[in-house]
């Protein structure tokens, strides 16, 4: 697949004796609507490219976790969504994770006209019986 995904991460966890990690857990789904673990990318660049396969639904986990320098105190926040990417559009995901304080958006980029449309969270509840007969068809290929 082309990197047809562009994560950017914006991370800070106000105070110098704690430190922010995020990361992206990648599920493919299958076509019984299962996810199937596909592997985990380390989010500590500004900007991370990856590549999902098209007309195949995956179900991103981002996770954010926050730890003291001091060893007291650790957190994680998750945010789940199920993403199907489709031909001729790219995604920017904008992840901030800023005093315990996260967003997480997703837009989807016509890459003909540029227009872009900001995309709801969709649990993996939400694949589909048209998902799953698509999903069925698209073999799933490594990140």
């Amino acid at each position: 697949s082309d990197k047809n995904v562009t994560i950017r991460t914006e991370t800070s966890s106000g105070s110098l004796l704690s430190s922010v990690h995020a990361a992206v857990h990648v599920h493919g789904v299958n076509g019984g609507c299962v996810g199937e673990y596909l592997g985990t990318i380390d989010l500590g660049e500004l900007v991370t490219r990856i590549g999902l396969p098209r007309e195949r639904p995956a179900y991103l986990v981002f996770s954010f976790g926050s730890s003291s320098l001091l060893g007291g105190s650790s957190s994680t926040m998750r945010y789940e969504t199920l993403l199907r990417p489709r031909a001729g559009h790219a995604y920017d995901v904008s992840l901030r994770y800023v005093d315990d304080f996260y967003s997480v958006t997703i837009r989807e980029i016509d890459a003909r006209t540029s227009a872009s449309r900001e995309l709801p969270r969709a649990s993996l509840k939400a694949c589909t019986r048209s998902a799953r007969m698509s999903a069925a068809r698209v073999p799933y290929r490594p990140l």
